[in-house]
């Protein structure tokens, strides 16, 4: 099993959020993503949804599975004004 991990930008918007799918979609099926999240400012709801959409890859068998590090107040405001806090709870948090 192989292991992965991304610096998400600070400023997590479209252009970010298409670069972060397809580095996810490069991954082997047998890797351990983590994302690090410490840094996000700012997040769009493209980027929400390429990570829940991660998050359902693992749970698929795409990747082995994925993982969120250091997640900023920024990066859990994101989901909870999407209404999708509950969504954000199902991912597998990492100190």
């Amino acid at each position: 099993m192989s292991e992965h991990s991304v610096d998400l930008p600070p400023r997590l918007r479209f252009s970010e959020a298409q670069a972060l799918q397809q580095e996810i979609l490069a991954q082997p099926a047998d890797t351990v993503l983590t994302l690090n999240a410490s840094g996000v400012e700012e997040m769009s709801t493209a980027a929400v949804l390429v990570i829940l959409a991660a998050q359902i890859s693992a749970k698929a068998q795409q990747i082995a599975a994925l993982q969120i590090s250091g997640a900023s107040d920024p990066f859990m405001d994101a989901f909870t004004h999407l209404g999708l806090f509950s969504e954000l709870m199902k991912l597998e948090f990492t100190l």
